[in-house]
Protein backbone atom coordinates (compact mmCIF):
# COMPACT_ATOMS: atom_id res chain seq x y z
CA UNK A 1 0.00 0.00 0.00
CA UNK A 2 1.00 3.37 -1.07
CA UNK A 3 -0.02 6.68 0.95
CA UNK A 4 0.78 9.19 -1.89
CA UNK A 5 -0.57 12.38 0.49
CA UNK A 6 0.29 13.13 4.14
CA UNK A 7 -1.63 11.32 7.15
CA UNK A 8 -1.75 12.21 10.44
CA UNK A 9 -1.85 9.55 12.89
CA UNK A 10 -3.08 9.49 16.55
CA UNK A 11 -2.10 6.52 18.17
CA UNK A 12 0.73 3.99 17.34
CA UNK A 13 1.15 3.00 13.33
CA UNK A 14 1.73 -1.14 13.43
CA UNK A 15 4.69 -2.40 11.08
CA UNK A 16 4.80 -6.31 10.16
CA UNK A 17 2.41 -8.71 11.06
CA UNK A 18 1.52 -12.19 10.33
CA UNK A 19 5.13 -13.71 10.02
CA UNK A 20 6.09 -10.53 8.22
CA UNK A 21 8.90 -7.94 9.49
CA UNK A 22 8.21 -4.86 10.19
CA UNK A 23 9.93 -2.26 7.47
CA UNK A 24 9.44 1.65 7.16
CA UNK A 25 10.98 2.33 3.64
CA UNK A 26 11.38 6.23 3.16
CA UNK A 27 11.90 6.71 -0.44
CA UNK A 28 13.59 9.92 -2.67
CA UNK A 29 10.01 10.68 -4.46
CA UNK A 30 10.93 9.83 -8.25
CA UNK A 31 9.23 7.67 -10.41
CA UNK A 32 8.28 4.18 -8.98
CA UNK A 33 10.79 2.34 -11.50
CA UNK A 34 13.72 4.63 -10.30
CA UNK A 35 13.43 5.27 -6.70
CA UNK A 36 15.77 4.69 -4.44
CA UNK A 37 14.79 4.07 -0.11
CA UNK A 38 16.19 3.98 2.88
CA UNK A 39 14.45 1.11 5.13
CA UNK A 40 14.46 1.22 9.30
CA UNK A 41 13.55 -2.42 9.62
CA UNK A 42 13.28 -4.20 12.91
CA UNK A 43 15.78 -6.84 13.86
CA UNK A 44 14.96 -10.98 13.22
CA UNK A 45 13.52 -11.48 16.79
CA UNK A 46 12.51 -8.25 18.87
CA UNK A 47 13.00 -9.80 22.43
CA UNK A 48 11.46 -6.56 24.50
CA UNK A 49 9.56 -3.50 23.72
CA UNK A 50 11.33 -0.66 23.01
CA UNK A 51 10.71 2.91 21.61
CA UNK A 52 13.45 4.98 21.21
CA UNK A 53 12.50 8.73 21.37
CA UNK A 54 14.69 11.27 18.63
CA UNK A 55 15.78 13.93 20.19
CA UNK A 56 14.48 17.85 19.20
CA UNK A 57 16.71 19.25 16.73
CA UNK A 58 19.53 17.86 13.75
CA UNK A 59 22.00 18.68 16.44
CA UNK A 60 25.85 19.93 16.13
CA UNK A 61 28.33 19.21 13.36
CA UNK A 62 30.37 15.82 14.55
CA UNK A 63 28.18 15.08 17.31
CA UNK A 64 26.74 11.01 18.09
CA UNK A 65 23.63 10.06 18.90
CA UNK A 66 23.73 8.72 22.70
CA UNK A 67 21.31 6.55 24.39
CA UNK A 68 20.71 7.16 28.07
CA UNK A 69 19.93 3.14 28.06
CA UNK A 70 15.49 3.86 28.47
CA UNK A 71 15.36 4.59 24.59
CA UNK A 72 15.55 8.52 25.05
CA UNK A 73 18.61 9.67 22.34
CA UNK A 74 20.42 12.47 22.78
CA UNK A 75 22.92 14.66 20.25
CA UNK A 76 26.24 14.38 22.33
CA UNK A 77 29.80 15.66 21.37
CA UNK A 78 32.10 12.68 21.75
CA UNK A 79 35.35 14.25 24.21
CA UNK A 80 36.54 10.73 25.25
CA UNK A 81 36.54 7.32 25.37
CA UNK A 82 37.13 4.59 21.95
CA UNK A 83 36.49 4.12 18.82
CA UNK A 84 37.29 1.05 17.50
CA UNK A 85 38.75 0.33 13.62
CA UNK A 86 36.07 -1.55 11.45
CA UNK A 87 37.11 -4.81 10.21
CA UNK A 88 38.44 -4.17 7.12
CA UNK A 89 41.87 -5.81 6.07
CA UNK A 90 42.76 -2.91 3.36
CA UNK A 91 41.74 0.21 4.41
CA UNK A 92 42.51 3.12 2.77
CA UNK A 93 42.86 6.92 3.71
CA UNK A 94 42.65 9.52 1.22
CA UNK A 95 44.56 12.06 3.89
CA UNK A 96 45.96 12.35 7.43
CA UNK A 97 44.01 10.16 9.70
CA UNK A 98 42.82 12.56 12.64
CA UNK A 99 41.84 11.26 16.20
CA UNK A 100 39.28 14.00 16.91
CA UNK A 101 40.37 13.39 20.56
CA UNK A 102 39.50 10.10 20.38
CA UNK A 103 41.26 6.55 21.03
CA UNK A 104 42.18 3.77 18.78
CA UNK A 105 41.54 0.60 20.05
CA UNK A 106 43.63 -2.39 19.05
CA UNK A 107 43.13 -5.98 20.35
CA UNK A 108 45.84 -7.81 21.59
CA UNK A 109 48.51 -8.82 19.03
CA UNK A 110 47.12 -6.93 16.70
CA UNK A 111 49.84 -4.63 15.01
CA UNK A 112 50.33 -1.24 13.56
CA UNK A 113 52.84 -1.92 10.92
CA UNK A 114 54.79 0.78 9.46
CA UNK A 115 56.84 0.65 6.11
CA UNK A 116 57.52 -2.64 3.72
CA UNK A 117 57.11 -5.87 5.27
CA UNK A 118 57.78 -6.01 8.83
CA UNK A 119 60.02 -2.88 9.07
CA UNK A 120 57.72 -0.77 12.36
CA UNK A 121 55.44 -3.23 14.53
CA UNK A 122 53.76 -1.84 17.22
CA UNK A 123 51.96 -4.12 19.60
CA UNK A 124 50.92 -5.97 22.80
CA UNK A 125 51.29 -9.26 23.52
CA UNK A 126 49.39 -10.44 26.69
CA UNK A 127 51.16 -13.55 26.13
CA UNK A 128 54.89 -13.30 25.61
CA UNK A 129 57.26 -14.91 27.73
CA UNK A 130 57.90 -12.71 30.90
CA UNK A 131 54.44 -11.86 31.41
CA UNK A 132 52.42 -9.36 29.48
CA UNK A 133 54.28 -7.10 27.13
CA UNK A 134 54.42 -3.78 25.14
CA UNK A 135 56.39 -4.32 21.67
CA UNK A 136 58.31 -2.31 19.58
CA UNK A 137 60.34 -4.04 17.60
CA UNK A 138 62.28 -3.22 14.17
CA UNK A 139 63.00 -5.85 11.42
CA UNK A 140 66.57 -7.45 11.65
CA UNK A 141 69.25 -5.60 9.61
CA UNK A 142 66.98 -2.27 9.75
CA UNK A 143 68.24 0.60 12.41
CA UNK A 144 65.53 2.08 14.33
CA UNK A 145 66.04 5.30 15.76
CA UNK A 146 64.28 7.66 18.27
CA UNK A 147 64.99 11.25 17.46
CA UNK A 148 64.53 14.03 19.77
CA UNK A 149 66.49 16.48 21.41
CA UNK A 150 66.05 15.44 24.79
CA UNK A 151 64.49 11.76 25.85
CA UNK A 152 63.79 10.39 28.74
CA UNK A 153 62.20 7.38 29.97
CA UNK A 154 59.74 7.08 33.19
CA UNK A 155 57.56 4.89 34.54
CA UNK A 156 53.65 4.39 33.71
CA UNK A 157 52.55 7.99 35.38
CA UNK A 158 55.50 10.13 35.24
CA UNK A 159 57.02 9.60 38.60
CA UNK A 160 59.91 7.68 38.11
CA UNK A 161 63.13 8.41 35.86
CA UNK A 162 64.83 5.55 34.36
CA UNK A 163 66.91 7.09 31.70
CA UNK A 164 67.59 11.19 30.84
CA UNK A 165 69.52 12.34 27.70
CA UNK A 166 70.16 15.92 26.89
CA UNK A 167 71.26 16.96 23.53
CA UNK A 168 74.88 18.27 23.94
CA UNK A 169 74.92 16.54 27.39
CA UNK A 170 74.42 14.00 30.18
CA UNK A 171 73.10 10.59 29.87
CA UNK A 172 72.24 9.49 33.27
CA UNK A 173 70.71 5.88 34.30
CA UNK A 174 68.53 5.80 37.44
CA UNK A 175 67.64 3.58 40.06
CA UNK A 176 64.82 3.90 42.15
CA UNK A 177 64.20 7.33 40.59
CA UNK A 178 68.27 8.01 41.74
CA UNK A 179 70.95 8.77 39.17
CA UNK A 180 73.56 6.00 39.31
CA UNK A 181 75.69 6.20 36.04
CA UNK A 182 76.24 9.01 34.07
CA UNK A 183 78.23 10.70 30.93
CA UNK A 184 80.20 13.61 31.86
CA UNK A 185 82.15 15.79 29.31
CA UNK A 186 85.67 13.70 30.45
CA UNK A 187 84.12 10.28 30.96
CA UNK A 188 81.65 8.37 33.22
CA UNK A 189 80.58 9.21 36.68
CA UNK A 190 78.91 6.69 39.17
CA UNK A 191 76.68 7.22 42.30
CA UNK A 192 76.83 4.74 44.80
CA UNK A 193 79.04 1.34 44.84
CA UNK A 194 80.58 -0.37 41.54
CA UNK A 195 80.06 -3.88 41.56
CA UNK A 196 82.24 -6.26 38.89
CA UNK A 197 80.40 -8.89 37.20
CA UNK A 198 79.19 -9.35 40.51
CA UNK A 199 82.45 -10.99 41.85
CA UNK A 200 83.55 -7.76 43.98
CA UNK A 201 82.72 -3.90 44.79
CA UNK A 202 85.25 -1.07 44.40
CA UNK A 203 85.34 1.05 47.22
CA UNK A 204 83.22 4.81 46.98
CA UNK A 205 85.69 6.88 48.16
CA UNK A 206 89.44 7.39 47.49
CA UNK A 207 92.01 6.26 49.93
CA UNK A 208 95.24 7.89 51.55
CA UNK A 209 98.61 8.87 49.62
CA UNK A 210 99.94 5.14 48.96
CA UNK A 211 97.40 2.71 50.02
CA UNK A 212 96.88 0.49 47.34
CA UNK A 213 93.50 -1.37 46.90
CA UNK A 214 93.28 -4.74 48.62
CA UNK A 215 90.55 -7.47 48.63
CA UNK A 216 89.28 -9.65 51.43
CA UNK A 217 88.98 -12.31 49.07
CA UNK A 218 85.37 -12.50 49.32
CA UNK A 219 84.10 -9.48 47.39
CA UNK A 220 84.89 -6.72 49.36
CA UNK A 221 88.04 -4.42 47.81
CA UNK A 222 88.94 -1.22 50.09
CA UNK A 223 91.98 1.11 50.32
CA UNK A 224 94.76 0.00 53.08
CA UNK A 225 98.01 0.73 53.65
CA UNK A 226 100.61 -0.99 51.45
CA UNK A 227 102.42 -3.78 53.98
CA UNK A 228 105.47 -6.03 52.87
CA UNK A 229 106.19 -5.22 49.58
CA UNK A 230 108.96 -3.35 48.31
CA UNK A 231 109.35 0.21 48.69
CA UNK A 232 112.68 0.26 46.78
CA UNK A 233 114.39 -2.15 44.11
CA UNK A 234 116.50 -3.59 47.26
CA UNK A 235 113.14 -4.26 48.65
CA UNK A 236 112.65 -7.10 45.67
CA UNK A 237 113.55 -10.36 45.94
CA UNK A 238 114.70 -10.81 43.25
CA UNK A 239 116.63 -7.57 42.34
CA UNK A 240 119.83 -5.72 44.21
CA UNK A 241 120.53 -1.80 43.62
CA UNK A 242 124.13 -1.57 45.49
CA UNK A 243 124.81 2.24 45.34
CA UNK A 244 128.16 2.27 46.61
CA UNK A 245 129.50 0.38 43.99
CA UNK A 246 127.00 1.64 41.58
CA UNK A 247 125.70 -2.12 40.51
CA UNK A 248 122.00 -3.06 39.78
CA UNK A 249 120.42 -5.89 39.01
CA UNK A 250 117.06 -7.47 38.40
CA UNK A 251 115.63 -10.26 37.66
CA UNK A 252 118.57 -11.61 39.53
CA UNK A 253 120.41 -11.87 42.97
CA UNK A 254 123.79 -11.08 42.09
CA UNK A 255 124.40 -12.26 45.70
CA UNK A 256 128.23 -12.12 45.29
CA UNK A 257 128.70 -8.32 44.08
CA UNK A 258 131.23 -7.06 47.42
CA UNK A 259 133.61 -5.48 45.64
CA UNK A 260 132.92 -4.74 42.04
CA UNK A 261 131.80 -2.15 40.39
CA UNK A 262 129.46 -0.43 37.53
CA UNK A 263 128.18 -3.48 36.92
CA UNK A 264 124.82 -3.97 35.59
CA UNK A 265 122.52 -7.96 35.62
CA UNK A 266 119.07 -7.74 33.97
CA UNK A 267 117.34 -11.32 33.66
CA UNK A 268 117.13 -15.05 35.42
CA UNK A 269 120.65 -15.94 36.62
CA UNK A 270 122.36 -12.85 34.82
CA UNK A 271 125.85 -12.30 36.26
CA UNK A 272 124.93 -14.19 39.54
CA UNK A 273 128.74 -14.72 40.14
CA UNK A 274 130.49 -11.61 39.42
CA UNK A 275 132.63 -10.85 42.54
CA UNK A 276 135.44 -8.35 41.38
CA UNK A 277 134.80 -8.08 37.78
CA UNK A 278 133.83 -3.97 36.89
CA UNK A 279 131.74 -2.91 34.45
CA UNK A 280 129.82 -5.46 32.82
CA UNK A 281 126.64 -4.90 30.92
CA UNK A 282 124.60 -8.38 30.86
CA UNK A 283 121.60 -9.06 29.75
CA UNK A 284 119.46 -11.82 29.40
CA UNK A 285 118.77 -15.11 30.98
CA UNK A 286 121.75 -16.46 32.70
CA UNK A 287 123.82 -14.47 30.19
CA UNK A 288 127.63 -14.20 32.14
CA UNK A 289 126.31 -16.60 34.26
CA UNK A 290 129.52 -17.70 35.90
CA UNK A 291 131.75 -14.56 34.78
CA UNK A 292 134.20 -12.61 37.08
CA UNK A 293 135.72 -10.81 34.47
CA UNK A 294 135.32 -7.13 33.78
CA UNK A 295 134.36 -5.02 31.47
CA UNK A 296 132.21 -7.30 29.02
CA UNK A 297 128.46 -7.21 27.25
CA UNK A 298 126.59 -9.81 26.82
CA UNK A 299 123.28 -9.49 25.29
CA UNK A 300 121.22 -12.40 24.67
CA UNK A 301 119.72 -15.10 26.38
CA UNK A 302 122.65 -17.66 27.91
CA UNK A 303 125.22 -15.20 26.32
CA UNK A 304 128.42 -15.68 27.45
CA UNK A 305 126.98 -18.40 29.88
CA UNK A 306 130.43 -20.14 30.23
CA UNK A 307 132.57 -17.37 30.60
CA UNK A 308 134.54 -16.84 33.89
CA UNK A 309 138.05 -14.92 33.31
CA UNK A 310 136.96 -13.37 29.88
CA UNK A 311 137.66 -9.43 29.97
CA UNK A 312 136.74 -7.04 27.19
CA UNK A 313 134.56 -8.80 25.11
CA UNK A 314 131.34 -8.39 23.47
CA UNK A 315 128.39 -11.29 22.51
CA UNK A 316 125.51 -10.16 21.06
CA UNK A 317 122.47 -12.70 20.30
CA UNK A 318 120.63 -16.11 21.70
CA UNK A 319 123.69 -18.07 23.19
CA UNK A 320 126.58 -16.15 21.71
CA UNK A 321 130.11 -16.80 23.03
CA UNK A 322 128.19 -19.58 24.84
CA UNK A 323 131.70 -21.86 25.10
CA UNK A 324 133.54 -19.08 26.05
CA UNK A 325 135.57 -19.09 28.77
CA UNK A 326 138.58 -17.38 28.77
CA UNK A 327 140.15 -14.54 26.20
CA UNK A 328 139.76 -11.25 25.71
CA UNK A 329 138.88 -8.55 22.93
CA UNK A 330 136.30 -10.76 20.99
CA UNK A 331 133.61 -9.54 19.33
CA UNK A 332 130.92 -11.89 18.27
CA UNK A 333 127.50 -10.95 17.10
CA UNK A 334 124.88 -13.83 15.78
CA UNK A 335 122.60 -16.15 17.16
CA UNK A 336 124.68 -18.96 18.34
CA UNK A 337 127.77 -17.06 16.49
CA UNK A 338 131.34 -18.11 18.27
CA UNK A 339 130.25 -21.40 19.35
CA UNK A 340 133.54 -22.53 19.03
CA UNK A 341 135.67 -20.33 21.10
CA UNK A 342 136.90 -20.93 24.16
CA UNK A 343 139.94 -18.77 25.07
CA UNK A 344 141.32 -17.40 21.85
CA UNK A 345 141.60 -13.07 21.93
CA UNK A 346 140.87 -10.55 19.50
CA UNK A 347 138.48 -12.41 16.96
CA UNK A 348 135.38 -11.16 15.29
CA UNK A 349 132.31 -13.21 14.28
CA UNK A 350 129.51 -11.87 12.62
CA UNK A 351 126.75 -13.29 11.31
CA UNK A 352 124.06 -16.38 12.14
CA UNK A 353 126.39 -19.35 13.48
CA UNK A 354 129.38 -17.52 12.05
CA UNK A 355 132.27 -19.49 14.19
CA UNK A 356 135.73 -19.22 14.69
CA UNK A 357 137.97 -21.59 13.21
CA UNK A 358 139.62 -23.02 16.25
CA UNK A 359 138.66 -22.49 20.19
CA UNK A 360 142.08 -20.77 21.04
CA UNK A 361 142.71 -18.71 17.68
CA UNK A 362 143.53 -15.23 17.84
CA UNK A 363 143.21 -12.92 15.24
CA UNK A 364 140.78 -13.85 13.11
CA UNK A 365 137.57 -12.73 11.43
CA UNK A 366 134.90 -14.94 10.50
CA UNK A 367 131.60 -13.22 8.44
CA UNK A 368 128.56 -15.63 8.41
CA UNK A 369 128.57 -19.07 8.38
CA UNK A 370 129.34 -22.32 5.60
CA UNK A 371 126.11 -21.23 4.28
CA UNK A 372 127.40 -18.54 2.82
CA UNK A 373 128.25 -18.64 -1.02
CA UNK A 374 128.98 -14.91 -1.95
CA UNK A 375 130.58 -12.10 -0.10
CA UNK A 376 129.30 -8.80 -1.41
CA UNK A 377 130.47 -5.72 -1.25
CA UNK A 378 131.21 -2.26 -3.26
CA UNK A 379 134.69 -2.98 -3.57
CA UNK A 380 136.50 -6.19 -4.82
CA UNK A 381 139.93 -6.05 -2.36
CA UNK A 382 140.48 -5.48 1.12
CA UNK A 383 142.99 -2.79 1.63
CA UNK A 384 146.09 -3.80 4.45
CA UNK A 385 148.98 -2.42 5.95
CA UNK A 386 152.17 -2.82 3.22
CA UNK A 387 154.19 0.40 4.19
CA UNK A 388 158.02 -0.59 3.83
CA UNK A 389 158.88 1.32 7.04
CA UNK A 390 156.73 -1.40 8.90
CA UNK A 391 158.44 -4.50 7.14
CA UNK A 392 161.97 -5.58 7.81
CA UNK A 393 164.17 -8.51 6.05
CA UNK A 394 162.60 -7.59 2.53
CA UNK A 395 164.16 -10.19 -0.36
CA UNK A 396 163.05 -11.30 -3.80
CA UNK A 397 160.84 -13.85 -3.99
CA UNK A 398 162.45 -16.85 -4.90
CA UNK A 399 159.69 -18.80 -6.14
CA UNK A 400 157.57 -18.45 -9.50
CA UNK A 401 157.18 -20.48 -12.84
CA UNK A 402 157.62 -23.78 -10.87
CA UNK A 403 155.18 -23.20 -7.65
CA UNK A 404 152.68 -22.52 -10.21
CA UNK A 405 153.21 -25.15 -12.41
CA UNK A 406 153.26 -27.60 -9.32
CA UNK A 407 149.46 -26.18 -8.56
CA UNK A 408 146.22 -28.26 -9.81
CA UNK A 409 143.15 -26.17 -10.54
CA UNK A 410 140.18 -28.37 -10.74
CA UNK A 411 136.42 -28.46 -10.72
CA UNK A 412 134.36 -30.07 -8.14
CA UNK A 413 130.98 -30.07 -6.50
CA UNK A 414 130.76 -29.30 -2.65
CA UNK A 415 129.83 -32.02 -0.23
CA UNK A 416 130.76 -30.82 2.66
CA UNK A 417 130.41 -33.16 6.58
CA UNK A 418 128.13 -30.53 8.14
CA UNK A 419 125.78 -30.32 5.23
CA UNK A 420 125.97 -27.07 4.79
CA UNK A 421 127.07 -27.15 1.34
CA UNK A 422 125.96 -30.01 -1.21
CA UNK A 423 126.29 -29.95 -4.64
CA UNK A 424 127.40 -26.63 -5.57
CA UNK A 425 130.05 -26.69 -8.71
CA UNK A 426 133.34 -24.76 -8.37
CA UNK A 427 136.95 -23.75 -9.68
CA UNK A 428 139.69 -23.95 -7.04
CA UNK A 429 142.15 -25.42 -5.37
CA UNK A 430 142.43 -28.65 -2.88
CA UNK A 431 144.17 -27.45 0.43
CA UNK A 432 145.82 -30.33 0.86
CA UNK A 433 147.28 -30.02 -2.44
CA UNK A 434 148.54 -26.22 -1.83
CA UNK A 435 149.67 -27.31 1.63
CA UNK A 436 152.47 -29.99 0.07
CA UNK A 437 153.37 -27.91 -2.84
CA UNK A 438 154.12 -24.64 -0.58
CA UNK A 439 156.16 -27.55 1.63
CA UNK A 440 158.01 -28.81 -0.87
CA UNK A 441 158.83 -25.42 -2.10
CA UNK A 442 160.28 -24.36 1.25
CA UNK A 443 157.55 -21.29 1.80
CA UNK A 444 155.06 -22.42 4.22
CA UNK A 445 156.36 -19.70 7.02
CA UNK A 446 156.26 -17.13 4.37
CA UNK A 447 152.74 -17.98 2.26
CA UNK A 448 150.44 -19.74 5.14
CA UNK A 449 148.28 -21.09 2.20
CA UNK A 450 146.78 -23.03 4.43
CA UNK A 451 144.97 -22.10 7.34
CA UNK A 452 145.30 -25.20 10.01
CA UNK A 453 144.01 -24.07 13.17
CA UNK A 454 141.53 -26.50 12.89
CA UNK A 455 143.08 -29.84 11.49
CA UNK A 456 139.72 -31.01 11.07
CA UNK A 457 138.69 -27.96 8.41
CA UNK A 458 141.48 -26.93 6.84
CA UNK A 459 141.01 -23.77 5.11
CA UNK A 460 142.89 -22.16 1.74
CA UNK A 461 143.84 -18.16 1.66
CA UNK A 462 144.53 -18.71 -2.41
CA UNK A 463 144.81 -14.74 -2.39
CA UNK A 464 147.69 -15.04 -0.92
CA UNK A 465 148.89 -16.69 -4.61
CA UNK A 466 148.93 -13.29 -6.65
CA UNK A 467 152.65 -12.32 -5.85
CA UNK A 468 153.95 -16.22 -6.96
CA UNK A 469 151.54 -15.30 -9.89
CA UNK A 470 153.57 -12.33 -10.74
CA UNK A 471 157.24 -14.05 -9.98
CA UNK A 472 156.01 -16.75 -12.29
CA UNK A 473 155.41 -14.19 -15.20
CA UNK A 474 158.37 -11.99 -14.76
CA UNK A 475 159.93 -15.72 -14.86
CA UNK A 476 157.96 -16.75 -18.06
CA UNK A 477 159.10 -13.27 -20.02
CA UNK A 478 162.75 -14.11 -18.83
CA UNK A 479 162.93 -17.27 -20.98
CA UNK A 480 160.76 -15.90 -23.74
CA UNK A 481 163.63 -12.89 -23.48
CA UNK A 482 166.33 -15.32 -23.26
CA UNK A 483 164.74 -17.39 -26.44
CA UNK A 484 164.03 -14.22 -28.54
CA UNK A 485 167.84 -13.12 -28.01
CA UNK A 486 169.19 -16.92 -28.87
Amino acid sequence: MAIVKTTTFTGPVVVGLNDKKGQLRLTDGKNINTQKYISLAAPDTVTANTTLTFPDGAGLSNQVLTTDGNGALTWTTKTSGSFALVDDTTPELGGDLASNGHDIDMADNDKIQLGTGNDLQIYHDPSAPGGSTNFIVGDSGVYTFIQADNLRLRNKDGSENYINMVNGGATTLYYGNNPKLGTTGIGVQTTGTVNVNGAYTLPTSDGTPNQVLTTDGAGSVTFAASSGGATDINGLSDAINNTTNKNLGLGTTMSSLSTGINNLAIGTDAGIAISSGNSNVLIGQSSGKVLTGGENIAIGSRSMEKAVTTNTSIAIGTMSSFNMTGGASNTVIGQGAGWTLATGSNNTCVGNNADVSAAAVQNEITLGDGNVTALRCQVTSITALSDARDKKNIEDLKVGLDFIDDLKPVTFEWDTRDGAKKDIKEVGFIAQDLDEVQQKHGIEDHLQLVLKNNPDKLEASQGKLIPILVQAIKDLKKEIDQLKNA
